[in-house]
């Protein structure tokens, strides 16, 4: 069952996975290795609302599109920031603009500063998004 509960004591969460349709794509695995009731196929918001309990962090998503709506609203809920793509990035861009926003971060520059300052390396980081409470 997955009942269990893992604590994360990190202020920063980084999911680095591939997206598509505003879904985190799950790998295919053999039977074996799936827990009881764990979920088999892709993580829409609704997967991510029911499985994952996060609270007070900044999630950084690599994954393409998951900066959408319902992805952007399931995990801005209850944590201080979530920053994603909302289109289909390559995936060069997503590093290089976490790179660079978690370099300012280490400079003690705020999160929105560092944000904005990795956003604006070209086109592509530019559609990254960010959801600040």
């Amino acid at each position: 069952m997955l009942e269990d509960k893992v604590e994360l004591n990190a202020d920063y969460i980084i999911i680095s996975c591939h997206g598509e349709d505003g879904r985190i794509i799950m790998p295919k695995l053999y039977e074996s290795v799936y827990l009881q009731d764990e979920p088999k196929h892709d993580f829409s918001s609704t997967e991510i609302k029911m499985y994952i309990k996060l609270s007070n962090k900044i999630i950084v998503n690599t994954g393409c599109s998951t900066g959408k709506n319902n992805m952007m609203d399931v995990f801005s809920k209850n944590n201080k920031t979530y920053i994603a793509p909302t289109d289909y990035v390559d995936g060069n861009t997503v590093f290089i603009f976490a790179v660079n926003m978690f370099y300012s971060l280490s400079r003690n520059i705020d999160v929105f500063k560092s944000f904005n300052k990795a956003r604006q390396l070209d086109n592509d980081t530019g559609c990254m998004t960010m959801l600040l409470k």
